[in-house]
């Protein structure tokens, strides 16, 4: 923002500078004196340089922010389809009282297609620590050490959640083949 207001400033008095320059050369072609021609022209060459300077400032800013940006809305869009996930796997976390075939069968394709979603979430999670990496560069120590802090935070989040989604489906995998067993003793019987 200071850029921005550095470069407004120099905008605001650009015109200012042209009438100046102006008056310049107006002096210049009455005296006709070639210092004073040699300092106009610095005093232009210096405005136009610190102009051009605070233009790529600001550029550079502004990618800046908004590589930032992007990083926090990358970080939002895995941390919630985390806690969709989360939220997902407690509803399931009944498996233990349930007996009923069907039921279990259902839990179980709930659980796989959780399961099936470890790839994507983990792409989409790579793609929060690409961006949050790239962002450490521009970024002052405590603020590295947030993003540092979010991305492993997160990644923590992820692999303990996958480790519930993996224990479980064994879980149900196994249940579901007691089931099975002992509907084929009954048969047999």
């Amino acid at each position: 923002k200071n850029y921005q207001v550095v470069l407004s400033n120099l905008k605001q008095h650009e015109s200012e500078f042209d009438i100046l320059s102006d008056k310049a050369s107006e002096l210049i072609q009455s005296c006709g004196e070639n210092k004073t021609t040699l300092h106009v022209q610095q005093i232009k060459s210096r405005y136009l340089s610190d102009e051009n300077a605070a233009k790529e400032v600001l550029k550079k800013c502004e990618q800046m922010v908004h590589d930032h940006k992007l990083y926090k809305d990358r970080y939002k869009q895995c941390s919630d389809e985390y806690l969709k996930a989360k939220s997902d796997l407690s509803s399931l976390e009944n498996y233990a009282s349930i007996a009923d075939r069907k039921e279990l069968e259902s839990m179980y394709q709930k659980i796989n297609s959780l399961a099936d979603q470890h790839n994507s979430m983990n792409q989409l999670l790579n793609a929060v620590v690409e961006l949050g990496e790239n962002s450490f560069s521009t970024t002052d120590p405590t603020g590295r050490e947030i993003i540092r802090l979010e991305i492993n935070d997160l990644q923590q989040k992820i692999e303990d959640l996958f480790d519930k989604v993996i224990d479980m489906k064994t879980k149900l995998e196994f249940k579901l083949s007691n089931i099975s067993g002992i509907e084929n003793l009954i048969e047999k019987l």
